[in-house]
């Protein structure tokens, strides 16, 4: 009897985001010839990565199914470093299209389009299922991370695997066993996990990150994140995300997630109201005000010297 390939082959990409292989349509009894077909009538679209995907949309595979093609193509490689961190849905990695993948040492493989890491440590501790395909677990990547992005995407990696849950516990003894000789990448977590150790309190968002950056100016002075506001008599008052105290001045990182909507508005304005019974200012920097550092420090400068008048410090 004979089979109807694209039945079969619609059936097997089902749960794989329409993604399958052509091992995986062999052993369903699919020719080449069949393949070929399907490949000609436009059914079917190679992926120059790996794989093949049903009727995809545009005409073009999608980053997921490029991602889902390679690594089932290829046994043994799993979705690691950028690749698993945009899978995991990790902040700020939503926009980075290129694929990384990790193989044990010492196989060697080379894939179109594709950053294959060679690693001597893949333990399957490490190791999670995205799906259809095997994926670095969020300590793992965060270990990763180092080894192809910067610096500060690593920090706000990591706040946000925290504020998602994850333990800093586990991060840390993840990252403590990985680290040595030839994987210089993990130095940038363990660094970013001393200073949220040393810190004690994970970010509520990375923008607050941001405007710290923004922040950095010896004239503005000494300010903290996360600052309590308490009265004379040790009362909760208030609680800023950033603070000058020297000059009673709160500022809001005041991105649309947060501080937003009625309930939000009604919060804001009664922290803003009783701060001013303590002769406190507060102001607030939305997120297109970070895209220029150096307008956000003029402003918040500008409004230090002026709280420094008001309350009779030194103008400087």
């Amino acid at each position: 009897m004979p089979v109807n390939a694209l039945s079969v082959v619609s059936e097997l990409a089902a749960s794989q985001h329409n993604v399958f292989t052509r091992r995986q349509a062999a052993s369903r009894g699919i020719t080449r010839k069949q393949l070929h077909r399907l490949i000609e009538s436009g059914v079917i679209v190679a992926i120059e990565s790996g794989g093949l995907v049903v009727l995809p949309e545009q005409g073009r595979p999608s980053w997921h199914q490029r991602v889902i093609g390679a690594v089932l193509d290829h046994p043994g490689t799993v979705a690691s470093h950028t690749t698993a961190a945009r899978l995991d849905g990790v902040d700020g990695f939503e926009v980075i299209d290129d694929i990384e993948l990790s193989v044990l040492r010492p196989r060697v493989v080379r894939i179109p389009g594709v950053t294959v890491h060679r690693v001597t440590q893949l333990d399957a501790c490490g190791i999670v299922r995205w799906g259809p395909v095997r994926c670095t677990n969020r300590a793992r990547t965060l270990c990763d991370l180092g080894a192809s992005t910067e610096p500060l995407m690593v920090e706000r990696a990591l706040d946000d695997a925290v504020r998602r849950g994850a333990s800093v516990r586990w991060i840390r003894s993840t990252a403590d066993r990985l680290h040595g000789p030839g994987r210089p990448g993990t130095r940038h977590p363990l660094a970013a996990l001393g200073r949220l150790e040393r810190g004690g309190r994970v970010r509520d968002s990375w923008f607050e990150k941001l405007v710290e950056l923004c922040l950095d100016d010896p004239t503005i002075g000494h300010f903290e994140r996360q600052y309590e506001l308490r009265d004379d008599r040790g009362r909760h008052v208030a609680r800023f995300d950033l603070a000058v105290p020297e000059v009673k001045l709160g500022i809001e990182a005041h991105s649309r997630e947060h501080h937003f909507g009625a309930e939000n508005e009604a919060s804001d304005e009664h922290r803003d109201n009783a701060a001013g019974v303590e002769a406190w200012d507060v102001m607030y920097l939305g997120y297109e005000s970070v895209q220029s550092p150096s307008a956000v420090r003029d402003l918040v400068v500008a409004r230090v010297r002026a709280r420094r008048r008001l309350i009779g410090g030194s103008a400087s």
